[in-house]
């Protein structure tokens, strides 16, 4: 089932100790999956060796008393200001529909947060404090840390998705880490995205995708609302969904 912008927010809120570099990984993995509808694999180390890497993850930052842009990667920002960041480039080093190895890029804009109104998250400040507090070293997956010996497995990430569902009255067994991605495409989806760039979002090679779209057809910003795609919407809707 998906797993909502609702519950990433009690899971960040709630369940997670950020003083801890575990709780820090989780809280930052669970907003990368979601807004990059990407599998375990590519984030996690999983067995496949195609997952995140720090130089995958590029910050473009304007720095203080300069108008030209500057990219920076995820090893070094940690000398750069937050407020000096505009965006992130991430790459996803390799998927099904990439054919060539080339990956799939994607661009955020940095954004306001406003859970009431707006975005109840902004991927560009996650992934900068994970850098920062993290210091993941060039070359190493991007969820890892040399200084406190970390590397971030898809066992808590999965045992942390199933308290917090249950937190919400589901059942446990419908969420794994896979309820992320099919989150992200479910809020796309909610958000009117066409089907097409869906498909390229997620990296499908055909519309096989399509049965995740549990509540379709009625980008960051408002994928990212709490509004957007709810528990709520999950149990009214529960009845017509496919059990993952």
């Amino acid at each position: 089932l998906p797993f909502t912008v609702d519950m990433i927010l009690r899971a960040r809120e709630s369940f997670l100790d950020f003083s801890t570099i575990l709780g820090l990984a989780l809280g930052t993995a669970i907003v990368l999956a979601f807004c990059c509808l990407m599998r375990i694999s590519e984030y996690t180390k999983s067995g496949a060796n195609h997952f995140l890497l720090t130089d995958n993850v590029i910050f473009v930052v304007v720095p203080p008393g300069q108008d030209k842009e500057t990219f920076v990667r995820s090893s070094e920002i940690y000398k750069h200001e937050l407020h000096t960041l505009k965006e992130v480039v991430i790459t996803v080093r390799s998927a099904k529909n990439d054919f060539a190895g080339e990956g799939h890029r994607f661009c955020f804009s940095k954004q306001e947060v406003d859970k009431v109104d707006g975005a109840a998250f902004d991927l560009v400040s996650v992934l900068y404090e994970w850098s920062r507090r993290a210091r993941p070293a060039a070359g190493d997956m991007f969820l890892s840390s040399r200084a406190h010996n970390f590397e971030l497995t898809p066992d808590p990430i999965n045992n942390m998705l199933k308290k917090v569902a249950v937190s919400f009255g589901f059942k446990k067994k419908g969420f794994s880490s896979h309820s992320l991605r099919i989150a992200g495409a479910s809020a796309l989806a909610n958000a009117g995205v066409p089907d097409y760039i869906i498909q390229k979002t997620g990296r499908w090679k055909s519309l096989t995708f399509l049965q995740y779209i549990r509540l379709a057809h009625n980008a960051i910003s408002i994928m990212s609302k709490v509004s957007t795609l709810t528990s709520d919407d999950v149990k009214k809707k529960l009845s017509s969904f496919i059990m993952t």
